[in-house]
């Protein structure tokens, strides 16, 4: 059964009836189903952890802006198992709060909110250029059980990806190399 998009916020509840010692109790098992399974990896040049350099979005009109700035950070992270982790902000980040980490006053709320975007769920590749996010939460609601498709391009150690063809070319990742050298296997 295939389960539709809003599956993850449907609550199911499965009522399966034991005749055991006692067949007068039902047993309830509550069940929330997952949004996808992670999807199949057909493209490993994507697998891997990037680093954001450049991002950009579009206004309705289709202008151009860089809602983080001119040196955005963060890392969208590819793993082979199929799930996917978006992560990016500002530069420089945010300061603290003025009465604390847990009391920002609503312009400090505001700015973080703005400053910020994260997501998580799975990937699948379904073209040699095309990569589809399915969301299963973050930092904007409407993409919450959605499925995110991206136009991408690997040359080298440089992965090229947008929401559309505008977007595309001005969101520029670079992979992410161990520093950690491999164990010895001696």
């Amino acid at each position: 059964m295939k389960l539709g998009r809003y599956a993850g916020l449907i609550l199911m509840m499965v009522v399966s009836v034991t005749a055991a010692a006692r067949p007068s109790v039902a047993s309830i098992k509550l069940a929330v189903p997952s949004i996808t399974s992670p999807g199949v990896v057909s493209d490993p040049s994507l697998v891997g952890v990037w680093r954001v350099v450049k991002f950009c979005r579009d206004d309705p009109t289709g202008r151009l802006y860089d809602p983080y700035g001119p040196n955005p950070t963060g890392l969208f992270v590819y793993a082979t198992t199929g799930e996917l982790s978006i992560q990016m902000m500002s530069t420089p980040p945010v300061g603290p709060f003025a009465a604390g980490d847990d009391r920002p006053t609503d312009a400090e709320r505001r700015r973080l909110f703005d400053s910020y975007l994260g997501y998580y769920g799975t990937y699948t590749v379904t073209s040699d250029s095309t990569v589809v996010h399915h969301v299963v939460g973050g930092t904007i609601p409407s993409y919450t059980g959605t499925d995110q498709a991206r136009v991408y391009r690997i040359r080298g150690d440089t992965l090229t990806i947008g929401g559309n063809r505008i977007t595309w070319p001005c969101r520029v990742l670079l992979r992410v190399k161990s520093v950690v050298p491999p164990p010895n296997t001696r």
